[in-house]
């Protein structure tokens, strides 16, 4: 089949600054389809840029995905777990410097805790989501599964004994009260079930100790101590400390056997004494961080202090006096979708909802989100407008939640199946669900009256009016209409195809024009409602790629502000992009080439994914 495409390419617009290609953590239900796809290989024209100027408006953690699991390896240096950054990083310590990383190529996908050896022979790492298991690395550089993969969903912790013949892992954040805790002897290669069928989480960043575990209990509000001097059906389990409410979350020892502690939801860092009897009041607070910050902390070898933070994507080490010592900055860790309200850009990530300034890029506001629901919201992987409020979305949670920005208040929250975007229709909302592949029309003051008005395994972003609304189709590589003159189209119209991944999409106000990140392509793009005609605006934006079975990588989005100021979230480079002008705004003319392009058929494969939110 032949087709004729009229692609103009108006400029090639380079990020000012490079960011490391650093490679979310959760737990995905799958449901893997073979699906057609139409491949269009498209040349193209040039002509002058369409855009003015570009910048980077606000620039988050070189860490990318936030720092979640650390520990020091035999070099005295941090090795950090970036969850959503798909990556490994080595960091020294004294000046923040990101010396090594390892990403999927070298099957890092999303780890969550890490371990070394003590002499660095061996890295182990828990996958939560796409290895399911615990996986190692050795002297031969090479990645792969300690045990079999998908045979621990959930993997969060993973630990030592102090000879290190046994390795300790534990499930947690698992939607079914199935979280264990268990061991495998890395000598006769043999499983050891030590605890099942825990609530909520079996264990959260634990630490072997003197022939036991400690380990914290986040929905409990108390660390436990597990004796394992008797292998058996019965293990002894008491408390180390009781009362911490908040969600306690990681633990380590130090050399001389001083225990540390942080609780997520009050933002402490605690020096327990365990060997006291009066567990609500053994807790010396020795560092304060905003409620929702720490994630994980760890000692190098001169026993000094350091703290992970997953929401922000820093590192910091506490010193003797309590005050801090930053070693990896950042004021966000990943950016998950832009939205534009009252002078705010907003953006999100699973940790964290922040707002900057549009004019000036300060960040004005953050509310972080503990996992588990804790916070004010569930943990956020999307984010649009309803009128002066927020809509979030969470693929965490199923959570979609009208959220108020300037009185930090959650009005209501639904539950969707897998939600990915939602737009405001007719005073409805619809819904695109990734689980389902539904477009949901839910109306009723709790949305609860639902209504479905389009299914495809792959639908994506949602743009448009009270009259007509558009949808991207990822594994389609396609933008449909599927709402005309407010009424649902019966087969929906193709507007445009042979993207990349398209993501993103907003719909101008002069109702002709849309804007989409085409994030296979690295792109930003004009799209004409009527005639299909695709213009190149902006090329060279750093977002993630998808992996084998996920073909996309994380909600990059598009927004306007008053004055016609584009923005765009770039993901992989952790940005937000600032487009001053678009070609309407400036008048530039721009000539096109007309090309034919042969048609072929490729077989792909969407991934529908259900998720569930494991920091580390």
């Amino acid at each position: 089949m032949l087709t004729t495409t009229t692609t103009c390419i108006v400029g090639n617009i380079s990020p000012k600054n490079s960011a490391q290609d650093m490679k979310f953590t959760s737990i995905f239900s799958f449901s893997v389809v073979a699906i057609i796809l139409l491949h269009e290989e498209i040349v193209v024209g040039s002509s002058d840029p369409a855009l003015g100027s570009e910048d980077i408006f606000v620039r988050g953690a070189p860490l990318v995905g936030g720092t979640n699991g650390i520990f020091f390896d035999a070099e005295n240096n941090i090795i950090a777990a970036q969850v959503y950054g798909r990556a490994i990083s080595k960091v020294d310590p004294e000046t923040g410097e990101i010396l090594e990383t390892l990403g999927f190529n070298d099957s890092v996908a999303f780890p969550d805790d890490v371990r070394t050896t003590s002499d660095g022979t061996f890295l182990y790492w828990t996958d939560s989501f796409y290895f399911q298991t615990i996986m190692k690395r050795g002297p031969d550089n090479i990645s792969e599964p300690l045990l079999p993969s998908g045979s621990v969903p959930n993997a969060n912790p993973v630990t030592l004994s102090s000879d290190e013949t046994r390795l300790f892992y534990a499930q947690c954040w698992d939607p079914e009260p199935v979280n264990g805790l268990y061991e495998y002897n890395l000598v006769t290669n043999v499983t050891t079930t030590i605890l099942q069928d825990v609530p909520g989480c079996a264990s959260n960043a634990m630490f072997y100790w003197d022939e036991a575990l400690y380990t914290p209990r986040p929905y409990e509000g108390r660390i436990v101590k597990i004796d394992l001097n008797n292998n058996s059906d019965n293990y002894s389990i008491s408390n180390v400390t009781t009362g911490w409410g908040g969600a306690p979350q990681a633990l380590k020892f130090d050399s001389q056997g001083n225990l540390y502690a942080t609780n997520a939801g009050l933002g402490e860092v605690a020096l327990i004494d365990y060997n006291s009897s009066d567990t609500e009041n053994n807790r010396e607070i020795v560092a304060r961080f905003p409620p929702g910050w720490i994630d994980n902390l760890a000692f190098d070898q001169d026993d000094r202090l350091y703290v992970s933070s997953t929401s922000d994507g820093q590192i910091v080490e506490v010193l003797e006096n309590g005050d801090l010592r930053t070693v990896v900055g950042g004021d966000f860790s990943i950016t998950i979708g832009v939205a534009y309200l009252n002078n705010t850009i907003f953006t999100v990530h699973p940790g964290a909802l922040f707002g900057f300034d549009s004019t000036t890029g300060e960040r004005t506001m953050e509310v972080r989100s503990i996992p588990g629901g804790v916070g004010n919201f569930h943990e956020p992987t999307g984010v649009t407008t309803w009128g002066d409020d927020l809509l979030l979305m969470s693929l965490v949670s199923g959570a979609l939640e009208r959220y108020n920005p300037d009185t930090e208040t959650l009005q209501w929250t639904a539950y969707f199946n897998g939600p990915i975007d939602a737009l405001p229709f007719q005073g409805d909302v619809l819904v695109t669900e990734a689980q389902t592949g539904n477009v949901v029309r839910a109306s009723g003051t709790d949305w609860s009256e639902r209504e479905i008005i389009y299914t495809s395994l792959g639908v994506g972003f949602l743009a448009g009016n009270d009259n007509d609304v558009y949808l991207t189709h990822i594994v389609n590589q396609t933008i449909y209409q599927i709402i005309a003159d407010g009424e649902v189209l019966m087969r929906p119209t193709v507007v445009a195809t042979g993207f990349g991944v398209p993501e993103g999409i907003l719909l101008m106000p002069d109702g002709e024009t849309i804007l989409l990140v085409d994030t296979g392509k690295e792109a930003l793009v004009e799209v004409g409602v009527f005639t299909g005609e695709v213009t190149i605006l902006a090329t060279d934006l750093e977002f993630f790629p998808g992996i084998p079975g996920l073909d996309f990588g994380f909600g990059n989005d598009v927004a306007i502000d008053d004055n016609g100021a584009i923005y765009v979230n770039g993901d992989r480079a952790n940005v937000i992009y600032k487009f001053e002008g678009s070609s309407a705004d400036n008048g530039t003319s721009s000539s096109c080439a007309t090309v034919s392009t042969k048609s072929h058929v490729l077989l792909g494969f969407l991934v529908v994914s259900s998720m569930l939110f494991f920091p580390g």
